[in-house]
């Protein structure tokens, strides 16, 4: 699979996160670091960066200054990919993690999780991210309904929800209370809008009378357009009536007026003064014409016609089509054999379990050298407790004590390097050798999760496991022929 950088070669960053009580553990940040740069080197990558986050909460980590200056490094290509122990090493916010897959995905960058075995360079690793992302996009729509439920229920009820009270109020005991002083400025604008029935004008007027914003900013059309137009100036605050498409304000979205409700506050203008202004604005306003965007389909670029063209599927039309000989297949039905294709096919590892067993085999000796690595160390720290307790005791002045001692620490810090290097080789042959398991395990409950999949994860899923799909044209009894790109490619 092509992931648009070389894996050769590649620069990466080593990201340390050890909380204080791990380091209190015997888990130094040195000892991370090694066993990262043998994972690289195990990989042929060089590390160019590291970012030491030592004793830094996971709970939020985005804001820090050395995950911005990776973050700085991800989107100018300094670093084309980042080590780290493992996903709680990264960070214990789910949403942040999903923040990092998608910027990474975006610079076409990699992401490595060495314990986890999780590597987003190769097809296993992006599959685990994805199906990641699945879930935690089913958790947060799941929490979202029940929390949209709730505000439906006390806006209808008039309740008063959170958020920033509209210009000219503030909340006061949830409840909206006048600011005299905005409700003066709010006011005036009305009675300018009448005079230059201009939004624009209105602005200009109240600038030059040395009235600002609640932010001490000048006026603009937008602030003078949503004192006009909310109702909280006749006393009636709506509430409930937009929510944020993935969270952005930008993006609001109006909700059905079923699931509005409304507050009520003390008046600015009287009702016959704000309709007016709101028959105004209706008259001045031309209906735009908005371009919808164009619809995107899963297999397009991907299908192609048994006459050896490309199949797409045209406006308002339920086929993939191809314009030389006609033939077609429905957009429903081509995603019902991609699923059944999955299922069946990409739990066939029998290409890769050659070298599966060669990874085992490399797994196992790295084993015992491991184990062989604990004993040594086991025996240096006897020996150094027995030296520390003939200190303790009076058997040894404290200059005989540096002498016994000192060789004792210098060997176990090479036994302990030597046990990083051996971790991180392991790592990274485990990753190898779990690659093709893992796609087809996580390939037979791809079927489960894709309908919590977004368009753009079923695209990325497509894009990553799918290299053709070619449509028999002459014989409606043939099979649609699907080739994998992980049938099975082990990177």
């Amino acid at each position: 699979m092509k992931t648009g950088i070389s894996k050769q070669g590649k620069r990466v960053g080593v990201w340390i996160r050890v909380s204080t009580e791990d380091q209190a553990m015997g888990e130094s940040p040195e000892h991370h670091l090694i066993r990262a740069k043998q994972y690289a080197e195990f990989q042929g990558w060089t590390v160019i960066e590291t970012y030491d986050l030592a004793g830094v909460s996971g709970k939020s980590v985005w804001d820090h200054p050395e995950c911005q200056r990776m973050l700085r490094d991800i989107k100018r290509g300094h670093i084309q990919g980042l080590l780290f122990s493992k996903l709680a090493r990264l960070a214990r916010n789910t949403r942040e993690l999903l923040d990092f897959a998608e910027l990474f995905e975006n610079s076409k960058a990699t992401l490595v999780s060495i314990e986890e075995k999780i590597d987003t360079s190769t097809p296993a690793g992006m599959l685990f991210y994805t199906m990641l992302g699945a879930i935690a996009q089913w958790e947060r729509e799941e929490i979202s309904a029940r929390l949209k439920s709730s505000i439906s229920v006390r806006a209808k009820l008039g309740k008063p929800l959170s958020g920033t009270a509209p210009y000219g109020y503030r909340w006061e005991d949830r409840k909206l209370v006048l600011i005299p002083e905005e409700a003066k400025v709010r006011k005036l604008a009305f009675q300018l809008f009448f005079k230059y029935e201009r939004k624009g004008t209105v602005a200009t007027q109240l600038n030059k009378m040395g009235y600002r914003t609640r932010n001490g900013i000048k006026f603009r059309d937008a602030q003078i357009l949503r004192m006009l137009r909310c109702p909280s100036a006749m006393g009636s605050y709506r509430i409930n009536m937009y929510h944020n498409s993935k969270g952005k304000k930008a993006d609001r979205i109006l909700k059905p007026e079923s699931e509005w409700g409304y507050a009520p506050c003390p008046p600015i203008v009287s009702e016959a003064e704000f309709l007016k202004a709101s028959r105004m604005m209706e008259e001045r306003q031309k209906p735009e014409r908005r371009v919808g965007k164009k619809p995107v389909h899963l297999f397009a670029g991907v299908v192609r016609c048994g006459c050896g063209h490309r199949m797409y599927v045209y406006t308002r039309s339920p086929n993939y089509s191809c314009t030389k000989c006609k033939n077609r297949i429905g957009i429903q039905a081509l995603e019902e054999i991609f699923l059944d294709c999955i299922n069946q096919n990409v739990a066939d590892t029998g290409k890769v379990y050659a070298q599966i067993e060669k990874a085992k085999n490399k797994v196992a000796e790295l084993k015992a050298a491991k184990g062989r690595v604990h004993k040594e160390i086991d025996s240096i720290k006897e020996e150094m407790k027995k030296v520390y307790e003939l200190y303790i005791t009076g058997g040894i002045d404290t200059e005989r004590f540096k002498i016994l001692n000192t060789p004792l620490e210098e060997r176990l810090a090479d036994f302990n390097q030597q046990l990083a290097r051996i971790e991180g080789e392991s790592s990274a042959t485990q990753v190898s050798e779990l690659n093709a398991e893992v796609i087809a395990a996580e390939g037979r409950s791809l079927t489960k999760v894709w309908p919590n999949l977004d368009l753009d994860s079923k695209l990325r899923m497509v894009n990553l496991l799918c290299s053709e799909i070619r449509i028999p044209h002459d014989d409606p009894e043939a099979p649609v022929e699907i080739t994998l790109k992980t049938r099975l490619e082990n990177h």
